[in-house]
């Protein structure tokens, strides 16, 4: 049995039909007293946004007993419950893919039920309350789903503001480097049995990073996703300290970069994005960066299934 495969998707390919404006949504959150859209050229990251909001509403919530975070995760849902993700020929296409498990930053349930009903092998019950998502939520035709970040109708798991995104990474360094004494720091031996073959039948999605190959698609990846950042960084740590031997059977992790620009300015546009900060974090944490330059975001996100096909394939 070869190595697993991973499909890693986020928002662009859910934005090529969908009405959800994230500005809006912003908006919607924020008190009419508090300033939070930039009127030069930069911007304040969602994560931050989202905390500016909370903080506001917190002495008062905090008072009350209530969670403001949650409180404003259940407005979030509401809102994206008013523009409700239907599939697109995006998700079909990705739901067809030759996978083993797909992995995804979106809180809806697109490309799940893009598929037809009767595949479902089976669905995770969700209990009101949880928070973190670390396990498969179903299985269909055989691919494992993972919500990495939260499903809207349950709003607790939505991870949008960077109390949720710190948990994670808390979550994630007890996970991979449990502590043994106080003269073995870490330990590294979940990482070891992952890159070996030999892990448990519950993998979680982290996991997926160390034992499966790993194509992204369709997500920002912006610097305010810490805790995607932080576990690219412990791999690429990991496999710098690990021996040849283990080296060599290194997964493949590959991220694409889609963007878009004006016809005949494709291959410009590329090389010039192979210098972006982004490409260059990722080329020292041992990520393929593949910038694609398209005319628009949906040939572009078709382009890239098709070499990922076409890959899985050869």
């Amino acid at each position: 049995m070869g190595r697993r495969t991973t499909l890693l998707v986020g928002n662009g390919l859910n934005l090529v039909s969908s009405d959800v404006s994230w500005t809006e949504l912003i908006r919607s959150l924020c008190p009419p007293s508090l300033e939070l859209e930039s009127r030069g050229n930069d911007s304040v990251p969602l994560p931050i946004q989202f905390e500016v909001i909370a903080a506001r509403g917190g002495y008062e919530s905090w008072a009350s007993g209530k969670d403001q975070y949650l409180e404003l995760k259940k407005k979030v849902r509401d809102y994206l419950a008013r523009y409700e993700q239907a599939p697109n020929s995006l998700h079909e296409r990705v739901g067809k893919l030759p996978i083993d498990c797909l992995v995804t930053t979106n809180y809806d349930y697109a490309i799940e039920s893009s598929l037809p009903a009767a595949s479902e092998s089976y669905k995770r019950e969700l209990k009101a309350g949880t928070k973190y998502l670390f396990e498969s939520t179903s299985c269909r035709n055989g691919v494992d789903f993972y919500h990495a970040h939260g499903v809207q109708d349950v709003p607790s798991t939505i991870c949008i503001g960077y109390e949720h995104y710190l948990g994670y990474v808390q979550k994630m360094r007890s996970h991979f480097l449990n502590k043994a004494d106080e003269d073995h720091p870490s330990s590294t031996e979940v990482i070891d049995n992952l890159v070996k073959g030999k892990a448990s039948d519950s993998i979680t999605w982290p996991d997926l990073f160390f034992c499966s190959d790993v194509y992204i698609v369709g997500l920002g990846l912006g610097f305010s996703e810490i805790d995607l950042w932080w576990l690219l960084t412990l791999r690429a740590a990991y496999f710098s300290e690990a021996e040849d031997i283990v080296k060599a059977s290194a997964n493949r992790i590959v991220y694409y970069d889609v963007f878009k620009c004006d016809a005949g300015d494709e291959l410009a546009r590329e090389r010039e994005a192979k210098h972006s900060a982004k490409a260059i974090a990722l080329d020292g944490l041992h990520v393929e960066y593949a910038p694609i330059a398209v005319r628009s975001y949906s040939d572009g996100y078709h382009k890239v299934l098709n070499e990922v096909e076409n890959t899985l394939q050869s």
